[in-house]
């Protein structure tokens, strides 16, 4: 026999099933959002860093001249340093299924069983690695991308124009390096004799260095590969460069964990929005129930035992919406993370469901609806009989009380169903708030988020204007000009070529402890094909002699340094003084600050004139298909020539893979704010239907003069569409804030810098729709309920 009061709660759950749908699936997605990001944020950097961390990553490279292994003992000895290994490299080109040039970096390995540093692991997890001679072990993300099996003959156009031909031993895991699918670059990896066969190279000429603790301080890490450089310029032997970027951390981890901080915000917001829209259906429900509550306190109920009915109705309530959010929660977050482990080259550990998320999705489901909810319980449970029996519930809401009120009343020449809608929407005000807060809450963080695109796509154009050529070709030597310009000038659907300088160089720092490593860049002074964003100072002109033009990179590392600094750079075992003309900002993550100085002058100090580091190629037509074809025969005849090319890139190529990760972020914010939208829309429902309730009356009375069913119809449609268009007018005027946060967040995480804040007016527009349309779906069905309402029903209503 089921008691009273569970027949009452299981009453209330039945008796009217779209109220109890409403509630559901306004929790059920608080739930559904913060269980899938918080299973995608254990998931997906749980199984980044476990993966990455196996590997022993290197936390430096230093490029140096070729050496015997003999010297790596000594460096083994250092302070800090946990583990050192000779590498080596070359690079080529391989065909893909479609005919394009795919850029192979060749790495030489020593042994597999007795790697130490970026230790590799099979492709499938099972079974040793083959390597002979010969033989090349290929990256696995590329194998599917490439259509390759093992066993196959890989052919592989090298940068001096020979091909050689190696057998696909096998596939391999290598989590250090960036995936096929995020670069368009494949990687090889085979032993010393192969790469001797290759292209002469018998020694290594590269440091994999580990440390052995403090892995994630790159002050640490730069201090002991200072250290180790010292040692091997001690020897007799050039240190070039040391790379030390990121140590400790996968490549993709800052902005993984910057993306999905950013959903969990987002997330989050999605709770505060159900939990008002629960609290405003529950404060609706007991006012609708006030004679009931009256009964009840007449035969001898206590405030406590109705307090514990209502909260138990709550936690129904959110037992239905878990049943669904958490196992939906689960696959879809487990789903998006085997996407992530392809995309960015880790190996996922299966399916996840963290005990953890399960806390949290109860507490959202539950805990927080019992909060929301207690005020308005505890008010009704502590009304008296007497109050309760006198009162008029939902009905006693009135409009022309206030100045507002009073205001609208003053309003004349529109049709009389239009001032009654819009005198109706003002009714409930409180209600009204919170479904307004809903509504603009999401239209704010959609359009933000079209606002954080338009940003973003600014920002990208600006990090594209530093490279206007439509072909780009980069070089492994320098080259005489008069040799390379013509061989290109001779392709059809060229129109010019610029030639540019450039190398590395080390900048002290203050204390002369160690230094940073610069990318230095070398343009002809009145070169067209750069168009630099300046933040202070100038740019370079012909005149230059020693100046130079730093970037928000290296002021980041070096904040001290200003326009009219002059600074000292050593370059080719020679120390260069440089004044600093002008300062820039260019997006992206570089493993060396970019510099700028003149070509001319850097040709003088590296005593190469006339020579060039690489060339800047403008076409007659600028489209990714000519691009393309003029790319493909760039290769072919430099390759002819026994021109040693390091890399061949498009302008095409560089947007797409500049808006590669962008698109990603947009895609999985924008999927927040339409969760947002689903919210407010659910709340403008529940909101249209108490207010249907509270004027059963006075429909009555319409329909008993002669209203018409559309007539009903269109007044509940017009009021939905008026708050619709309220909240898209709030929203627009938080969105430009809003948007402008958003821009410097996702700027500084991800592309090093503040993005340039742009509006998306099509997201305006977009919302608007959206708004219009999620309004009429929302108010459509309490408007038909409404229609359909007869007298006889209104007179028997209660």
């Amino acid at each position: 026999m089921i008691s009273p009061r569970w027949r009452k709660i299981l009453k209330d759950i039945t008796s009217n099933p779209w109220r109890t749908l409403l509630v559901m699936s306004t929790i059920g997605i608080g739930a559904l959002a913060v269980g899938f990001v918080s299973t995608l944020y254990v998931r997906v950097l749980g199984d980044m860093d476990k993966d990455y961390q196996s590997a022993n990553p290197h936390s430096a490279i230093i490029y140096t001249d070729s050496f015997t292994n003999d010297l790596l003992p000594s460096l083994a000895r250092l302070p800090g340093v946990g583990g050192v290994e000779g590498r080596s490299s070359t690079g080529g080109t391989i065909l893909a299924p479609d005919g394009k040039d795919v850029y192979l970096n060749i790495i030489v390995l020593p042994p597999p069983d007795k790697m130490q540093i970026d230790k590799l692991s099979p492709s499938e997890g099972k079974g040793p690695l083959s390597l002979g001679d010969r033989q090349i072990l290929v990256d696995g993300s590329a194998q599917a991308g490439l259509k390759l099996k093992t066993g196959d003959q890989l052919k592989v156009t090298l940068g001096n124009g020979r091909s050689r031909t190696l057998e696909i031993s096998g596939f391999v895991h290598d989590p250090t390096i960036i995936a096929y699918a995020f670069m368009g670059q494949a990687y090889g990896y085979v032993n010393a004799k192969t790469l001797e066969w290759l292209d002469g190279t018998t020694d290594p000429n590269m440091i994999y260095l580990a440390v052995a603790d403090n892995k994630t301080s790159v002050t640490h890490v730069n201090d002991v590969a200072s250290l180790v450089a010292k040692k091997i310029e001690n020897s007799g032997r050039r240190v070039y460069a040391t790379l030390v970027y990121e140590p400790g951390k996968h490549f993709a981890a800052s902005i993984t964990q910057a993306l999905i901080a950013m959903m969990l915000f987002l997330g989050l917001l999605v709770v505060l929005l159900s939990a008002i829209l629960v609290a405003n259906t529950i404060d609706a429900v007991i006012g609708q129930q006030v004679r009931q509550i009256g009964v009840m306190k007449a035969v001898g109920a206590s405030a406590g035992q109705i307090t514990g009915l209502y909260l138990m109705l709550v936690i129904f309530y959110g037992i239905l919406a878990l049943v669904v959010a958490i196992p939906l929660a689960a696959w879809a977050a487990n789903l998006i993370g085997d996407g992530f482990a392809g995309y960015l080259n880790y190996r996922p550990a299966g399916f996840l469901f963290p005990t953890s998320t399960l806390v949290i999705q109860i507490i959202v489901a539950i805990g927080i609806p019992i909060l929301a909810t207690l005020f308005p319980v505890l008010k009704g449970a502590r009304m008296t009989v007497r109050e309760a029996i006198t009162s008029y519930g939902l009905g006693s809401g009135r409009f022309g009380q206030s100045w507002f009120d009073r205001l609208l009343e003053r309003i004349r020449g529109l049709p009389r169903p239009l001032l009654l809608s819009l005198r109706n929407t003002f009714r409930r005000k409180g209600r009204l708030a919170r479904t307004l807060f809903a509504l603009a809450l999401a239209g704010t963080m959609f359009m933000a988020v079209f606002n954080l695109r338009a940003s973003m796509n600014i920002t990208i154009d600006e990090i594209l204007r530093y490279v206007l050529s439509d072909v780009t070709v980069g070089f492994n030597r320098l080259y005489r000009t008069d040799k390379i310009v013509p061989l290109v000038m001779q392709i059809p659907g060229v129109e010019s070529v610029e030639p540019w300088g450039g190398t590395l160089g080390n900048l002290p720092s203050p204390d002369g402890k160690s230094s940073i490593q610069l990318q230095i860049t070398a343009p002809p002074a009145d070169s067209h094909l750069i168009d630099p964003t300046i933040t202070s100072g100038r740019w370079l002109i012909p005149e230059d002699e020693n100046a130079i033009v730093i970037g928000n990179h290296l002021l980041k590392a070096r904040p001290d340094l200003k326009v009219g600094d002059e600074i000292i750079i050593r370059i080719d075992e020679q120390d260069t003084k440089w004044k600093i003309v002008g300062t820039f900002r260019m997006g992206g993550n570089m493993p060396f600050p970019p510099v700028y100085v003149t070509n001319d002058y850097l040709s003088r100090i590296l005593g190469a004139s006339d020579k060039l580091a690489s060339i800047r190629v403008i076409t007659t037509q600028h489209d990714a298909v000519t691009q393309e074809r003029i790319a493909d025969q760039l290769q072919q005849v430099l390759k002819d020539n026994n021109i040693d090319v390091q890399v061949i890139l498009t302008a095409a190529y560089a947007a797409r893979q500049n808006t590669a990760t962008t698109d990603v972020l947009i895609i999985f914010l924008g999927g927040m704010a339409v969760l947002i939208a689903m919210v407010g829309g659910l709340g403008l429902a529940s909101t249209m239907s108490l207010n249907i309730i509270e004027r059963i009356r006075e429909i009555g009375v319409m329909r008993a003069i002669g209203a018409s069913s559309l007539s009903i119809q269109s007044l509940v449609l017009v009021e939905g569409m008026l708050i619709g268009m309220i909240s898209w007018v709030i929203g627009v005027i938080f969105a430009f804030p809003v948007g402008w946060v958003l821009s410097q967040i996702v700027g500084v995480a991800i592309v090093q810098s503040p993005l340039t804040y742009a509006i998306g007016w099509d997201g305006f527009v977009l919302w608007l729709v959206l708004i219009l349309i999620i309004s009429a779906v929302a108010s459509s069905l309490p408007a038909r309920t409404a229609s359909r309402l007869t007298v006889r029903e209104v007179l028997a209503y209660e």
